[in-house]
């Protein structure tokens, strides 16, 4: 076997050490660039299958965190990535499929530490993840990945552990002369302070603005901090109008300044928490505590979506029309273009799945979010999404799964 895959490797290498850029065409780079790509992708699957056979029985592998140190030296990644490489192939025993499909060449070593990830804790997912990493981006299958975890969590524990270990820290570079504040906690309270720091980041962008200067968010966000920190030592108040922000007009508005978008499951919001399975979650932010979610209810600036499962129950908004309420839950369910493969998640437009000119109603579950490339490709070359809701493939006008091309019942029912 050793000295097969080293013939392999020797007469590889003499293939590449010949292969001249400039001389080989366009067609065949891209064919040439396939096939390299298969075989860096047996390459990662066997060497993660060996690399839950290494112990500390190999030198350099001793004492704590040895495997990974070794690891690291022996494939120039870093410590933390051979960590995740180790965790991943302690995970493949359990997740056969995912197994094969990273020994058949069908997974590169990312997307099967994706797929185990979220699949050891829910067996159940395994198959639509192996499903989004074989016909969609990496972007769409590090999304799935999150929300199965996140059903699978304990959600109130770790957020019990996130106030634990809440902590900030800062520095100094003393090469640069730039300083750092890092800080970490509950994900609810992270989404609290940055709501209540809005204001502030608004009035420093008009602020640049006015100055002609175009700034980073991040910038503004540094700025708006500051300001903010410094404005609360100072105390200052500016009569029965409350707290004035420097440098704009009018005075801080009340409740939270920005809104919030949320989704909970029915059965969780009214039993106060949630089971294995059932979401309470912050856009932005993932997975909440019930208890953390009531506390902005009061305050009236949340778009609570209440679902129960997978479908839309009800959306919650206080002073809303109902399209914009609508545009609420497109704004949670679809964050992405909804063609499967298309990892798009700005400048999305809504698409009606039957044209508007024949119905003239729009409802939500005919709605689905498309790029703008695929929405032209819809509109202009007869592309459509086939039948479904969610993530999906979109297919030409002579494909067999073309919703046109599906029988008279189908297509009625589909309506």
């Amino acid at each position: 076997m050793f000295s097969h895959l080293r013939t392999l490797r020797h007469g590889l290498a003499g293939m590449c050490a010949g292969l001249v850029a400039p001389s080989v065409s366009a067609s065949e780079a891209a064919s040439l660039i396939d096939e390299f790509d298969a075989i860096e992708r047996l390459a990662a699957g066997a060497k993660l299958a060996l690399v839950a056979r290494i112990d500390e029985s190999v030198p350099g592998a001793e004492g704590e965190n040895g495997r990974a140190r070794w690891l690291a030296r022996h494939t120039g990644q870093s410590v933390p990535m051979a960590n995740r490489d180790l965790e991943t192939a302690a995970r493949l025993g359990r997740v056969p499929a995912t197994a094969g499909a990273l020994r058949s060449g069908e997974l590169t070593a990312t997307q099967a530490h994706e797929v185990t990830s979220a699949a050891v804790l829910d067996p159940t997912a395994e198959a639509e993840l192996l499903t989004t990493a074989r016909d969609g981006s990496l972007s769409e299958l590090r999304r799935k990945a999150k929300k199965v975890r996140a059903a699978a969590t304990d959600h109130d524990e770790k957020a019990k552990d996130a106030h634990e270990h809440r902590d900030m820290s800062s520095g100094t570079d003393e090469e640069t002369g730039e300083g750092h504040v890092r800080a970490k906690g509950p994900a609810s309270a992270v989404a609290q302070m940055l709501s209540l720091l809005e204001p502030w980041v608004q009035a420093e962008f008009v602020k640049a603005r006015k100055d002609g200067r175009r700034e980073r968010r991040g910038a503004l966000l540094f700025d708006a901090l500051l300001a903010a920190l410094r404005f609360a030592g100072q105390a200052r108040r500016s009569g029965p109008g409350g707290l004035t922000l420097p440098d704009l007009a009018g005075p801080v508005p009340s409740g939270p300044p920005v809104q919030i978008l949320a989704r909970v499951d029915v059965p969780a919001i009214v039993r106060g928490y949630t089971l294995a399975g059932e979401t309470c979650e912050i856009e932005g932010f993932g997975p909440v505590p019930v208890a953390a979610l009531r506390e902005f209810l009061p305050q009236g600036a949340i778009d609570l979506i209440l679902t129960n499962g997978v479908d839309v129950f009800n959306v919650t908004h206080f002073g809303r029309r109902t399209t914009a309420r609508q545009q609420t839950v497109l704004d949670w369910i679809g964050g992405e273009c909804s063609r499967l493969g298309c990892p798009a998640t700005r400048h999305l437009q809504v698409d009606h799945r039957i044209d508007w000119a024949h119905t003239h109603v729009t409802e939500l579950r005919a709605l689905d979010w498309l790029c703008p490339a695929d929405h032209r490709r819809k509109t202009h070359d007869g592309w459509a999404l086939v039948h479904g809701r969610g993530k999906r493939q979109m297919v030409p006008p002579d494909d067999p799964a073309h919703p046109a091309n599906a029988p008279p019942d189908r297509r009625a029912t589909a309506a």
